[in-house]
């Protein structure tokens, strides 16, 4: 699985055959599959057996508050999900960007979590982050 997007079970994925390792799936909006210049070696590749879970890197921005990183791991933690990484940057303007990761099912309970993210007090965006 390609660390620079991710993929979870219900993304459209593709393969990118490496010199060396093998098939990296990647999901299909990828920006390092956009962007690939070497065509030939994207397959075809569909899910097979879903392994537990997958971990996600999810960004939130928002307000900059006291108990903001609290409300956000016990939203995390109310849906079962394991947080296993989270970094605050707090910026001028009052605001700060959260990225955490959290390992997830499938793009189904990657959605909710997202959701009930974004329904959180001062939350102003929540997006799916791509490190790629």
């Amino acid at each position: 699985m390609a660390t620079c997007c991710s993929p979870v079970p219900g993304d459209d994925i593709t393969g990118y055959i490496t010199r060396g390792k093998g098939v990296t799936v990647h999901r299909t909006d990828c920006p390092n599959i956009v962007h690939m210049q070497d065509r030939e070696r994207l397959v075809s590749v569909s899910w097979g057996e879903a392994r537990d879970r997958y971990p996600v890197q999810i960004q939130i921005e928002s307000i900059d508050r006291r108990g903001m990183l609290r409300d956000i791991a016990a939203e995390i933690a109310d849906l079962g999900l394991n947080m296993s990484s989270a970094n605050v940057t707090t910026h001028r303007d009052n605001t700060a960007t959260v990225v955490l990761t959290v390992s997830v099912e499938g793009v189904s309970q990657l959605s909710m979590a997202m959701s009930r993210l974004q329904g959180l007090r001062d939350v102003l965006d929540v997006r799916r982050q791509h490190s790629g």
